[in-house]
């Protein structure tokens, strides 16, 4: 099924388990983000044109992701049906979140089957790990799916929150504190699509709220309000000289906005 001359990362490793094998869909998702974002830097900066087009020969030529015939993404090029529940890491994933090449607007049929490898996974025993909970937050926010994403919040307070805000991990672990508040503004501000998105993953037990000095991508600080679920008013401020307009949707609607200057 792979063609000739498909490129392949060597000798991989799906984090803690699984066999070590060309082509892991965690290192492959890794190399498309890279070629990918460099290729739009040499863009951006007007250098290195015909570097950045080679870049993206290579992007095309990946061995992309797979989906296996129970609908859930492959984790590696062979299917293993046996090692798709029960561990705490979701590497091949890593293509939702943080990085940007599975979404349901760009590559719907592998955002559903990353949704599926992600219900499979399970929420007991091995996975009740104190950095599990923030990415899983983090991948729910990405797919829109507020009560998931709220409910990775919920289990993390539950089983690994300890009184003074670390995790329980031994000897202790601050990574899951500090990703959950990732994960919580995944699910508050969006900004990896070309545009800001206020309110993405807003659960009902969070409709009413403020927040002040959330970060948007482009050196963008963002405050807002919102009742009912709905964004009541909101600014954006950036240190950054003349600033370009940027597109924020927020209550089903999308405005151009100019950040205004701060110093």
């Amino acid at each position: 099924e792979i063609k000739a001359g498909a490129l392949v990362c060597p000798m991989g490793w799906s984090h803690e388990w699984g066999p070590v094998e060309d082509g892991c869909a965690h290192d492959q998702q890794l190399i498309w983000e890279l070629f990918d974002n460099t290729a739009k830097a040499a863009r951006e900066l007007g250098v290195d044109g015909a570097w950045a087009k080679k870049l993206i020969s290579l992007r095309n030529r990946l061995v992309t992701n797979r989906v296996a015939d129970g609908g859930y993404l492959q984790e590696w090029i062979i299917d293993r049906p046996d090692k798709v529940s029960g561990h705490r890491h979701t590497s091949h994933l890593i293509g939702v979140f943080p990085g940007t090449s599975i979404s349901m607007a760009k590559t719907p049929e592998f955002a559903k089957a990353a949704m599926k490898s992600l219900e499979l996974r399970g929420l007991t025993q091995d996975n009740r790990r104190s950095w599990t909970w923030p990415w899983r937050t983090a991948l729910w926010a990405r797919f829109h799916h507020k009560e998931n994403a709220y409910s990775m919040v919920q289990h993390y307070i539950r089983y690994n929150l300890l009184d003074n805000l670390f995790g329980n991990h031994p000897p202790m672990q601050m990574d899951g504190t500090y990703g959950m508040t990732g994960g919580m503004s995944e699910m508050l501000i969006q900004s990896h699509a070309g545009q800001i998105e206020l309110l993405p993953t807003l659960p009902d037990a969070w409709k009413n709220g403020s927040v002040k000095g959330i970060r948007a991508r482009g050196n963008i600080t963002v405050d807002m309000e919102w009742k009912n679920g709905k964004v009541t008013s909101f600014k954006l401020t950036t240190t950054t000289p003349n600033p370009a307009p940027v597109t924020v949707k927020f209550n089903g609607k999308r405005v151009r906005i100019t950040p205004d200057v701060v110093k």
